[in-house]
């Protein structure tokens, strides 16, 4: 009973993406690294290789189908690693969009007409009511919409009482009948994996500071699966405004290539080429052998409030 305040807080900030939850759900892992890399580093999590710059990893990207960049939604220097890649990317080949987590699917007209009159990014913030969505400042993702100035901006946020239906009726229900998308085609009517869905259940109860009731545990991964599997659909549907990448700026737990974004993408087209990029904290991360991305990219570490702290 004296953890329910703290269990209503801290799941309020889930809901939306903040607090440790999706954005820290998934804990970056250099093969291989005994000691923490330098930051700066861009590591191939496949080989266990460096990259030897932003533009050698950017050129691959632009051959991408779908780019992932995930973030730490609160880290400055993971936007600007995110802004360096776009515009990289944009250099080669135009991005068919760009698609934002945060952002609700409702404000794209108001965002295509700001595109149409060549708006720069700092306006569209405060245009699509940013400041109510509970992020971090717009100023650290403004740069993004401006390194493809000519990409559309979709959103792919999902409402939080959509998020809590798929709490109550599960995930494949509420996306086939309150979203409108197909769950076959996604996979998402198919239950994880056992190994799969007890480690999600295991990261909920500590991303909700061990106050999670076990049994709320399998509800919180439906809710995980339903925002994966709208970021995906929001992800195709980009693919069809263009043949360039589409980028989806996104937190590191939904872009993790084993059970996230990725999975249903894979899914839904199992030719698409996606390519997975974790921007990741020297010192606030672990690192070994088993990477969920394609790539690494080290960061200073950012100095945060742990959010369990206020609850302990």
């Amino acid at each position: 009973m004296t953890h329910r305040p703290a269990l209503r807080a801290v799941s309020a900030l889930c809901l939306l993406g903040l607090a440790a939850c999706a954005q820290n759900g998934a804990q970056a892992r250099a093969p291989g690294a005994e000691a923490a890399p330098a930051p700066g580093l861009i590591l191939d999590a496949g080989t266990g290789k460096a990259v030897v710059d932003p533009a050698a990893l950017a050129a691959r990207l632009a051959a991408a189908d779908v780019v992932i960049l995930g973030e730490r939604h609160d880290n400055p220097a993971h936007h600007a690693g995110q802004a360096e890649l776009t515009r990289r990317i944009a250099s080669h080949v135009a991005p068919s969009a760009l698609v934002f987590e945060m952002i609700p699917p409702s404000e794209e007209p108001e965002m295509a007409e700001l595109r149409g009159r060549g708006a720069s990014g700092d306006t569209f913030g405060p245009l699509i009511g940013w400041d109510k969505l509970g992020w971090p400042d717009w100023t650290m993702y403004a740069p993004i919409v401006d390194a493809a100035p000519e990409a559309p901006v979709l959103g792919a946020a999902v409402a939080r009482e959509t998020v809590r239906a798929a709490i109550k009726r599960g995930a494949a229900e509420v996306f086939a009948e309150d979203l409108g998308g197909d769950a076959g085609a996604l996979g998402l009517n198919r239950p994880l994996p056992s190994d799969v869905q007890a480690e999600m259940e295991a990261e909920q109860i500590a991303v909700h500071c061990d106050a999670l009731p076990a049994e709320m545990a399998a509800p919180m991964v439906e809710a995980q699966r339903l925002r994966d599997a709208a970021f995906a659909a929001t992800v195709l549907r980009g693919r069809e405004l263009g043949a360039g990448p589409v980028i989806l700026i996104t937190g590191s737990g939904h872009a993790r290539v084993d059970r996230a974004v990725p999975s249903y993408l894979r899914a839904a087209s199992p030719v698409l080429d996606v390519v997975s990029v974790a921007f990741v904290e020297v010192g606030n991360d672990e690192y070994t052998s088993d990477a969920p991305f394609d790539y690494l990219w080290f960061t200073e570490p950012f100095d945060r409030v742990d959010p369990c702290d206020a609850f302990r």
